[in-house]
């Protein structure tokens, strides 16, 4: 990214501890800039007298921090310009999605979570873990928020057993024996099947819409075959009306012959 003429680099902005942009950064004796509460942790936890993770300069007493205000802003400036950068064909986070755990008000929809370190992260703040040498040895996976209750690491595995996700402690404890995978490939299965299941009913919908025309195409027919036999017996019944007339009249002159003759 280049500010006025200057190319400036993210990573001159990252914090050496959490590998992530600096958060409220000081700057210690030696030069090298941290997030503050990263120093202040990683001196808590040094056994020895406190140093600068980087040089390992060592420093007796343990230096005051004060927060540098100046390289907050222009951190703060950097990464505002590359979220902005970033933002373009993102999608954000809705109500079912999982929302990136870095983005900093405007969550964006997470793409992988990190196994080991329980967050999800977008297309912009996945790519430290595809470019950080420490970070590349860890697994990511499909974007899930979902954290077992009992060990507090992520669900990557599916017991097909007892038809539940599971975490890795969990398949060697309580599930040990089972019939368990990972949960991306129980998903692309699962996903597999519900195509064939689409694709099965879409058969099933065409074959239905034929039988359908088929049966409408009968009753139009049957409806021909009704009318043409309801013309028909009607003709004939007129047909039988008129012979009936006739033989009527013909016995009627014959009665009044008879009539005739036995008056005479």
């Amino acid at each position: 990214m280049a500010h006025g003429g200057v190319v400036l680099d993210k990573d001159q902005f990252n914090c050496a501890v959490c590998l992530d942009f600096l958060k409220e950064p000081v700057t210690i004796p030696c030069g090298h800039s941290y997030c503050s509460d990263c120093i202040s942790r990683y001196w808590d936890d040094v056994e020895c007298d406190v140093n600068c993770p980087q040089c390992r300069q060592t420093f007796n007493p343990r230096p005051v921090l004060g927060r540098s205000i100046l390289l907050d802003d222009v951190v703060g400036r950097f990464k505002q310009s590359g979220l902005q950068e970033a933002s373009a064909g993102q999608t954000l986070a809705e109500e079912d999605d999982v929302e990136c755990d870095v983005c900093p008000e405007r969550k964006f929809k997470a793409v992988k979570s990190c196994v080991e370190c329980l967050a999800s992260f977008c297309d912009l703040h996945v790519q430290l873990h595809y470019q950080s040498n420490e970070l590349k040895t860890h697994t990511l996976i499909t974007a899930s928020t979902r954290v077992c209750g009992q060990h507090n690491r992520l669900l990557e595995f599916y017991c097909r057993t007892d038809k539940q996700c599971i975490c890795p402690l969990c398949v060697i404890d309580q599930h040990k024996g089972h019939d368990v995978v990972m949960a991306e490939v129980e998903r692309q299965e699962q996903q597999n099947q519900l195509g064939k299941m689409k694709h099965d009913c879409q058969e099933n919908i065409q074959q239905a819409e034929k039988m359908v025309e088929e049966v409408k195409a009968n009753i139009s027919s049957a409806n021909d075959y009704t009318w043409q036999l309801t013309k028909t017996s009607a003709e004939l019944l007129k047909k039988m009306t008129s012979s009936l007339e006739e033989k009527h009249f013909e016995l009627c002159d014959v009665i009044n012959n008879r009539k005739k003759l036995y008056v005479s």
